[in-house]
């Protein structure tokens, strides 16, 4: 009777090598995959938005929400867009892209969430923040009612949807706050979208909100949706171009236009295109 012989010492060591070499070859990939999958998400949540934003505004004469953060002086509410737009979406995983998982309070990590701490809202005002509530994307605070601006002009607010510019008003980004708003002097962001929550209160500006890559570590872009409901990648230096609010100077210092230099970028966004 013939005893089936099984495989040498050797002839295993050869296998696992083998395999070894195998998954050193497939694991960049596979992470490219899973990144891919990511950003693909991440647009689809963005889609969505614009869906979510269409149905208030139909709803509203056109009008986007009378504010969007802090205390509104008519009524004392306190809200953000994703508690004021609630009513037209069910989901709360919308407000998240996979790409950006931990929140504002981990100070390690370069892709925060904007979160809000646990606490007792009476139910009865629907434009309430909602208690724990988080989310990675940040709304453009110009196109909203100029209710509480913080010193701002209230001319520079767009109000309202169909402006003729509409195709390069941003709607909504990635970004670690809940909003922002940029103007045409404000410079770029030192990181990567780590340090935003200290940037935005110096001397930088609010674009530091915004300038943030989650996807693809060469890729210089992020994804944005703009009033008229459309969808794209935008370069993180193109953000400098865009129609940010109704007096925002698209030839300013960080664009091509501007005589912008190479030298003016911070060293991580240095290689990236310009616009």
């Amino acid at each position: 009777m013939k005893h089936k012989r099984g495989f040498t010492l050797i002839e295993l060591l050869v296998v696992i090598s083998i395999i070894a070499v195998l998954m050193a070859i497939l694991m960049p990939a596979l992470t490219k995959v899973r990144e891919q999958a990511k950003d693909v998400i991440c647009k689809s949540n963005m889609r969505q938005w614009a869906i979510v934003f269409a149905g208030y505004n139909n709803d509203n004469d056109n009008l986007y929400p009378r504010g969007w953060h802090g205390v509104a002086a008519d009524d004392g509410g306190q809200y953000i867009w994703a508690a004021a737009l609630k009513p037209y979406y069910d989901d709360v995983a919308l407000l998240m892209c996979p790409s950006a998982t931990k929140t504002q309070d981990d100070a390690q990590l370069k892709q925060k969430c904007w979160s809000f701490p646990k606490m007792d809202i009476d139910g009865s005002q629907p434009y309430r923040y909602m208690s724990g509530l988080q989310g990675s994307y940040t709304v453009n605070h110009w196109l909203g009612q100029p209710v509480y601006p913080q010193g701002r002009p209230k001319e520079n607010y767009w109000r309202r949807t169909g402006h003729p510019e509409a195709n390069n008003v941003p709607l909504l980004l990635e970004g670690p706050m809940w909003l922002a708003r940029p103007d045409d002097t404000d410079r770029p962001s030192k990181y990567n979208g780590q340090n935003a929550w200290n940037e935005v209160s110096g001397a930088l500006g609010e674009m530091a909100r915004v300038t943030v890559q989650r996807h693809g570590k060469r890729s210089g872009t992020t994804n944005a949706t703009f009033m008229d409901g459309s969808m794209r990648q935008v370069g993180l230096k193109e953000l400098w171009t865009l129609k940010w609010h109704k007096q925002f100077d698209t030839k300013n210092r960080c664009t091509l236009a501007g005589g912008m230099e190479k030298s003016y970028w911070p060293e991580w966004m240095r290689d990236f295109k310009d616009y």
